[in-house]
């Protein structure tokens, strides 16, 4: 009889003593794997934000590049103010516009409407670097500037592409908006958005080059 109890106390405490086993066995257990997705995640990360930081620094050495070519080649091209003259006017009477560009400079139209107005070869530069660019648009400035923020959005999450600055800007006797924006290659991007006959005329170019800046002056409504 002894015997049987002493069995039956050691078998009611080894219960206890099995299950705090397996709930000690269950908690290193977790421990361990999420230690280890954890160590995982912040690799991935790790190495998803090297791979960022070395495909940018290699677009950035591309477009100094390019900017140097770019300089040199604009200064043996580009006719000065003094003979714009020479230029070229460019009239669009379906969108009801003109804009004048130098002689040895190009004009590339496209069925929406867009035209791209540059210097032999420049439009192949990234982000368009060398063009200036005219489209009209059924937007409101609001849109615009949404689906410019939009328009190019890393796999991570990274806005690549956005809207920055706004201010109030004149256009000969027409009052606008100039808008500056961030992109992916690195060159920041100039906009000019104003509202004509309930549509909007947005002009691209680039600050840093003076021929975009004497190009779009020479924009005017036809009416």
């Amino acid at each position: 009889m002894n015997e049987e109890k002493r069995s039956q106390v050691n078998s009611s405490s080894q219960v206890p003593r099995n299950t705090w086993v397996i709930i000690f066995s269950v908690l290193i257990t977790a421990i361990v794997i999420g230690g280890t997705n954890y160590a995982w995640h912040s690799f991935a990360v790790h190495s998803l934000e090297q791979a960022h930081e070395i495909e940018t620094s290699i677009l950035h050495s591309q477009i100094n590049e390019l900017r140097s070519t770019y300089d040199d080649n604009k200064q043996k091209n580009f006719t000065k103010s003094a003979n714009q003259e020479n230029w070229i006017n460019y009239k669009n009477e379906k969108r009801g516009y003109s804009i004048s560009y130098p002689k040895d400079w190009e004009v590339n139209e496209y069925n929406e409407g867009e035209i791209y107005i540059h210097y032999p070869g420049w439009r192949q530069m990234p982000e368009g670097g060398g063009s200036v660019v005219i489209s009209v648009e059924e937007k409101t400035l609001e849109q615009f500037i949404q689906e410019y923020n939009l328009s190019d959005v890393h796999e991570d999450g990274v806005v690549l592409s956005e809207i920055f600055k706004q201010e109030n800007y004149a256009l000969g006797n027409k009052n606008g908006y100039k808008l500056v924006g961030t992109t992916a290659m690195g060159l920041d991007q100039s906009f000019i958005f104003i509202t004509h006959n309930d549509q909007a005329y947005v002009i691209q170019f680039h600050d840093y080059d003076d021929a975009h800046l004497e190009i779009i002056e020479t924009f005017q409504f036809n009416d």
